[in-house]
């Protein structure tokens, strides 16, 4: 009987310090996340507001040099997908050319047999 007063005072004591621990881990962990946040915050916050002017138009203009060179690239694939369909269009153009040469060669040859 003693034995298992001894083992479940072990087990109780063992989910106490668990959960005493567990509960600081949480907490350092958040407080250290908030620190880091209102660290992150403070560097984002502007000393006066016309640096926060500045920044917002940088940003702004970067975003419009992004947008352009989106822009540009989409058009180049257009034309590099319009340069191979006239390139395809040509050898097909082409290939019909050489048959209907081809079929004269034939009727020609019919015709003098």
């Amino acid at each position: 009987m003693i034995i298992f007063l001894i083992v479940l005072a072990s087990i109780y004591l063992f989910g106490v310090i668990f959960a005493v621990t567990a509960a600081s881990m949480h907490l350092g962990d958040e407080s250290a996340l908030k620190r880091q946040e209102a660290l992150n915050q403070l560097k984002r916050a502007p000393l006066w507001p016309l640096d926060e002017v500045r920044r917002l138009k940088a940003e702004n203009e970067l975003s419009k040099h992004q947008a352009n060179i989106e822009q540009s690239r989409r058009l180049l694939e257009q034309l590099d997908r319009v340069e191979r369909e006239q390139r395809r269009n040509l050898q097909t153009w082409e290939k019909a050319a050489q048959s209907q040469e081809k079929l004269r060669e034939l009727t020609r040859r019919d015709d003098n047999a």
